[in-house]
């Protein structure tokens, strides 16, 4: 099991920052590039939003 966790560890931290990092980013675009007004983007409660970490997770199997 703690084979499996060591392997799999960096993974997940890797789909937790760039969730994060592309919900910061649309925020940003939302609020100061359109100047839209914030918003709550995600789909969780949470700054994240868990496309982008898929689509980078996609990207590093490639």
């Amino acid at each position: 099991m703690k084979k499996i966790w060591k392997t799999m560890q960096p993974w997940f931290l890797y789909f937790l920052m760039y969730a994060i990092v592309g919900w910061a980013y649309e925020v940003f675009l939302e609020v100061v590039v359109y100047q839209w007004g914030y918003s709550d983007r995600g789909v969780l409660f949470g700054p994240y939003c868990p496309v982008y970490g898929v689509g980078s997770y996609r990207l590093f199997q490639i």
